[in-house]
């Protein structure tokens, strides 16, 4: 039967790819072990990988390869693993080949922070290397120098795990917002960022925008907020968000960028397809075919506005800056589409070649932009929780600690997950933290009145303190947004 769009089946190929390096067992559905079959067929035919192949790859030369695995052992005599608990089964298997059971091996992660069970992360890999590395000593670290007692108390009761010790002395409880709806938790949020900025840490120095840390479990709560503290004067800066590298416009001005940077068969697949640069221009499997044995500059040549545009840009990339590289390509092209959010990537990029990286977007890399009003200075973080990893703030919102975000509605959500995510994110902060909920959201041109998080329940009194912000008219917020 039908498995979902182009974007769906190639997130179930890399998931499953994380989850094991056996060709044979990837896929118990057969419809998508022939889709896997052919998508793999045609990176073989483009000479390109895609970013779980890399790591594939490497698991498949240390399988079949024996020498090359024992010069890699001979090599490298320690390995250390960072972030453990963001492991997958694939690259465990390729940490255990280059260990060899020796006494070489360290790993330090915390198993409360395993929250990328999509792709095969799990706590069990604690567990896991003990199991087979049998005279491995464990070092707990058990005091934390970063959150006050009621933030580590908090997060644990939270997490239903024991709380750590803290190094700080008590500070403040920690508050939840109760809010009407999302733009009513928007303007909450932009009134508490005016009331600390400004004020003074617990460290003694002035608290001010890059100090503030605003969290959320869904891309799709970024924008809301986002526009809020605009609205009220405050700069952003956004990171984890990606769905707009997925715009058709982005896509189209990505694509060219990156054939720009590195002409391939592919790349020029992607770019004739787009339609830019001439209609009907679609390549056909011989066409492409000649395109990867012949001269790409050859083909190049046969579109001259193509032709035209490579040069044009190709010159640019060697002296413009990333914004004006992208200023022209909106101007000569005429593409419609909002770019703001790429000409946010911009502004944070070197160069031409530091923002193609910056936009790649591939799994497993955080990209970062800054907001429309922020060109350069300080500005309130935006990020996704899963992006805020290893990242503090003296001050930190948690967004839509309510239920359906937190945890997430969904036949396969993991709830232990989800209360280490909560975790994550309450753990992001260091003198201050304020939870938010709304009492309606709509979702897919679905209303719904959410309840706030059943992890909530398990914070005691003493703890936190509820807030039951008074509701106000939809032409009021309106107003005051718009």
């Amino acid at each position: 039967g039908a498995i979902g769009s182009a974007e769906q089946m190639h997130e179930i190929i890399s998931c499953a790819k994380s989850r094991s390096s056996d060709k044979a067992a990837l896929f118990d559905n057969q419809t998508v072990g022939d889709v896997f079959e052919a998508y793999q067929q045609r990176l073989v035919k483009y000479a390109s990988m895609d970013s779980v192949d890399s790591l594939l790859h490497v698991c498949w030369l240390l399988q079949e390869s024996p020498e090359t695995l024992k010069k890699l052992r001979d090599r490298f005599q320690h390995v250390l693993a960072d972030e453990f608990q963001d492991i997958n089964p694939v690259q465990y298997e390729m940490l255990s080949a280059l260990a060899g059971r020796n006494t070489g091996l360290f790993v330090a992660g915390d198993p409360g922070q395993a929250v990328f069970e999509s792709h095969g992360s799990s706590p069990r890999f604690f567990d896991q290397v003990l199991a087979d590395f049998g005279e491995a000593e464990t070092i707990d670290l058990k005091r934390s120098y970063r959150s006050t007692p009621e933030i580590n108390a908090g997060a644990a009761e939270s997490a239903g795990t024991a709380p750590i010790v803290s190094d700080r002395s008590s500070g403040l409880q920690l508050r939840h917002l109760v809010v009407e709806n999302p733009v009513r938790e928007g303007m909450a949020i932009a009134r508490e960022i005016r009331r600390v900025v400004g004020g003074v840490s617990e460290s003694g120095t002035p608290i001010t925008l890059g100090d503030i840390g605003v969290v959320f479990r869904t891309e799709g709560q970024a924008d809301m907020i986002e526009r809020c503290l605009e609205q009220d004067g405050i700069p952003v800066h956004v990171t984890g968000q990606t769905a707009f590298l997925d715009t058709s416009a982005s896509r189209h001005c990505l694509n060219f960028f990156r054939f720009v940077s590195g002409p391939t068969a592919m790349g020029l697949a992607g770019v004739l397809n787009s339609g830019c640069f001439g209609k009907g221009v679609y390549l056909t499997e011989e066409i492409d075919y000649r395109f990867v044995l012949t001269d790409i500059q050859s083909a190049v040549a046969e579109v001259p506005a193509l032709q035209k545009a490579f040069d044009t840009f190709a010159m640019a990339a060697l002296t413009e800056s990333a914004r004006a590289i992208l200023e022209m390509w909106i101007d000569r092209t005429g593409v419609e589409g909002d770019f703001d959010k790429l000409l946010g990537i911009a502004d944070l990029s070197t160069d031409f070649e530091d923002f193609l990286y910056r936009s790649t977007g591939v799994p497993g890399q955080i990209v970062e932009r800054r907001g429309p009003t922020l060109r350069t200075g300080e500005a309130v973080s935006l990020t996704t929780i899963h992006a805020s990893k290893g990242r503090e703030f003296p001050v930190v919102f948690v967004c839509g600690v309510e239920e359906g975000l937190i945890p997430m509605e969904r036949e396969d959500a993991n709830i232990e997950e989800e209360r280490r995510l909560l975790y994550v994110a309450m753990t992001r902060a260091k003198d201050e933290l304020i939870l938010s909920s709304v009492r309606s959201r709509s979702a897919n041109g679905v209303s719904l009145h959410p309840q706030p998080s059943r992890f909530l329940d398990d914070l005691t009194d003493t703890i936190v303190t509820h807030e039951r912000l008074a509701a106000t008219s939809k032409k009021k917020d309106q107003l005051t947004l718009f």
